[in-house]
């Protein structure tokens, strides 16, 4: 799953992760583009914050792709 958010801000960016995250299983992965280190940071710290591992990312110029991978619900 791709989502590309390089038009969105920081709410935008977790609203459209957290909508794709609520249908997957544990250890699928999200591709997202986000655009500038600000957005990129808060992916990173959304992920973290949520229990998901980052397994790669890419910069092209402005932009960053960002592959998130779902983690392992805590009880």
């Amino acid at each position: 799953m791709l989502i590309d958010a390089t038009k969105k801000n920081c709410k935008g960016v977790i609203t459209e992760l957290e909508k794709a995250m609520a249908g997957l299983k544990s250890g699928d992965n999200v591709e997202t583009i986000v655009y500038g280190i600000p957005n990129k940071m808060d992916v990173y710290a959304w992920a973290r914050r949520k229990g998901h591992r980052i397994e790669s990312e890419q910069r092209d110029g402005a932009n960053f792709r960002i592959t998130v991978s779902k983690g392992t619900p805590t009880s």
